[in-house]
């Protein structure tokens, strides 16, 4: 008798653990798509300052090299000044305002951590911020926000092939979708036209290499963030990328720009950009844009970076309003019909169960988590 009942307890001990176990795990699913839908309402409000502040520069100005250097040359001077912002942003109120200031040269001295974040940013900064600006000076801001989408698939084929991230059949197909709708925004007809021309169309293929080069690094990014975010808090993540973002620009990209273009040009170009207030307020209003990190990065450890990528990538439909209706940009049909198929994708993938969310993230061994921290 004694027997049964301790049976019974132990059944009901296990019982009740179970059902704690599955709400924790729905609460996990759902506060990662809610994180992700976040910060695409706030990456796509970052879209209107990212054009804007496209529209300060003279490009008739003497001191602006001529045609696609001209462009090149902005690119860095631009990238440089939304650096020091988000670097003054980050440090000055976010952390600052979670007490957390201190733990800066921590996180940075925690090599473990910081040469991931460091290569992650190398990543998603020179080349993903870099392509996404030449995609919008020699493209259009509506091709580069539409272009982005495509980060979605990249990450989670990358969480796939290097981290062991598991992947259901929705997710697969709605990720291949995502790809079709970015055939379709990449234009392949318009892209050979470009091709077959001469002159301009070599500016153009340039912003269509750009809009690629930030899908794919700003995906990897995505992996990268997820991976260090299962062992470290996320919060210095996002300091470490916008130190590191500062860093790169100004002691790598930098250097490479005064040799390429000339230090007068090069300064000639920061003296005529950065004397503009308007220019300021638009660097600060894109920088305000990133703080869609915060969603991205807290969703990635979640429901996995691809699916956090996924969701994140709503940010197209704010980013598209606000660029018609306050730049007057006209958005072409081949970028409208293969948004909506990357967002049908993205919504299917939606449609999972909670047992198959769950599958999509990774278990983080106990030895494995001591390793990173060590």
């Amino acid at each position: 008798m004694e027997q049964s009942t301790a049976n019974g307890s132990a059944a009901a001990s296990n019982s009740k653990l179970a059902q704690l176990i599955e709400k924790e795990k729905k609460s996990k699913i759902k506060w990662g798509y809610l994180w992700a839908i976040i910060g695409a309402i706030m990456w796509g409000t970052m879209y209107l300052p990212g054009v804007a502040v496209w529209k300060i520069p003279d490009f008739t100005d003497p001191v602006f090299p001529k045609g696609t250097a001209g462009i090149l040359a902005t690119v860095v001077v631009i990238a440089i000044g939304s650096g020091v912002v988000k670097s003054i942003i980050t440090l000055g109120f976010w952390d600052l305002g979670e007490s957390k200031l201190s733990d800066v040269p921590k996180a940075i001295k925690h090599w473990k951590i910081s040469r991931v974040m460091l290569f992650t940013t190398l990543l998603a900064s020179p080349l993903g911020v870099g392509g996404y600006q030449l995609a919008t000076g020699l493209v259009g801001g509506s091709f580069a926000a539409a272009s982005s989408l495509l980060a979605g698939a990249f990450a989670g084929i990358g969480a796939t092939l290097l981290f062991k991230e598991k992947m259901s059949k929705k997710a697969a197909i709605g990720i291949t979708a995502i790809i079709i709708g970015g055939i379709f925004i990449f234009n392949p007809a318009g892209l050979i036209n470009d091709i077959n021309s001469s002159g301009g169309g070599i500016a153009s293929i340039l912003g269509y290499i750009g809009g690629f080069f930030a899908a794919l690094t700003w995906g990897l990014e995505g992996v990268f963030v997820s991976r260090v975010s299962d062992f470290y808090d996320y919060a210095m993540s996002m300091t470490l990328r916008a130190v590191f973002d500062l860093f790169l620009w100004v002691f790598f990209c930098l250097p490479l720009a005064l040799l390429a273009f000339g230090t007068d040009t090069i300064f000639g170009i920061m003296a005529h950009i950065y004397v503009h207030p308007a220019f300021w307020l638009w660097e600060v209003l894109y920088v305000c844009g990133f703080s869609a990190y915060v969603g991205m990065y807290r969703s990635f450890p979640l429901i996995g970076s691809g699916r956090g990528m996924s969701v994140s990538s709503l940010y197209v439909i704010p980013g598209f309003l606000s660029l018609y209706f306050f730049m007057g940009e006209a958005i072409g049909w081949w970028i409208i019909l293969g948004t909506v198929i990357a967002i049908a994708g993205t919504l299917y993938m939606y449609s999972e169960s909670g047992e198959s969310l769950a599958d999509g993230t990774r278990v983080v061994e106990d030895d494995e988590l001591t390793t990173a921290l060590a």
